[in-house]
């Protein structure tokens, strides 16, 4: 089962946008705009997106024993590669890899992942916490080189973020 942390407006299915929407209409009804115009609500949903990115932000300020390895799988206008970035060591990171017009990061049983959504398509990461004490360049060359990377591969130079996760939203 896979858990929000946080979705941008334009990621978001009809039933979410419209669930934002009426909640920002809601909100401006309290604070006395009785009729609010399209423009009022869009401008409500955009601050209290805003607002909900800056919450998990604080929320995952978590650091880390290791770096963040961000495993991507790109949508490029010409076609699908593989690649990755390294980060820093502040779970907060996984908010902001991003330099795309939309983002849904989330959480499933094992991994944090995020879809990013721009013009030529859609990139997926994995997110993962390197080792500490392995030879890591073994994984980020085979990465770099275009190179089958099994789960296995995966499994041991990295291990989950899950466990941090686990520790912020499920008490």
């Amino acid at each position: 089962m896979e858990r929000t942390i946080f979705k941008s407006y334009g990621a978001m299915n009809l039933k979410e946008m419209k669930d934002m929407e009426e909640g920002a209409r809601e909100n401006l009804q309290y604070n006395g705009i009785e009729e609010p115009s399209d423009s009022d609500i869009m401008d409500e949903v955009y601050f209290n997106e805003e607002t909900w990115y800056d919450d998990e932000h604080y929320n995952l300020n978590k650091t880390l024993n290791g770096r963040i390895l961000a495993i991507a799988d790109l949508g490029l206008w010409n076609g699908r590669r593989s690649a990755y970035k390294l980060l820093g060591d502040n779970l907060n990171e996984v908010l902001g890899f991003c330099g795309c017009d939309y983002i849904s990061v989330y959480y499933d049983q094992y991994n944090v992942k995020a879809d990013l959504y721009h013009h030529d398509g859609t990139n997926h990461i994995e997110y993962r916490e390197l080792k500490e004490n392995t030879n890591y360049e073994v994984l980020l060359n085979a990465l770099y080189n275009q190179e089958p990377v099994s789960r296995e591969m995966i499994r041991k130079y990295t291990k989950s973020l899950r466990p941090y996760i686990k520790k912020v939203y499920e008490v």
